[in-house]
């Protein structure tokens, strides 16, 4: 998951948030099934990812690295 991939459009009630690009997602069924590795944007992924042993807790890095970009927050400055 990346910025690009949250489109943000006019709704009726306001706005509407549409996430997109879901290419590589998977609906884990059992908590040893794999997941997928080398993949994704350098920025948004989770230093663990191109290791064999991650978990659902690498999204909420990507998460964070995303919420920087959309808040303009700069940490690494």
């Amino acid at each position: 998951m990346k910025p690009d991939n949250i489109l943000i459009t006019k709704g009726i009630n306001g706005r509407f948030i549409k996430i997109t690009a879901f290419g590589l997602s998977k609906i884990h069924e059992f908590s040893q099934q794999t997941h997928t590795q080398y993949l994704g944007t350098d920025r948004f992924i989770a230093p663990e990812v191109n290791s064999r042993k991650y978990d659902t807790k690498a999204d909420i890095f990507s998460l964070g690295a995303i919420m920087q970009e959309l808040f303009h927050i700069h940490i690494n400055e």
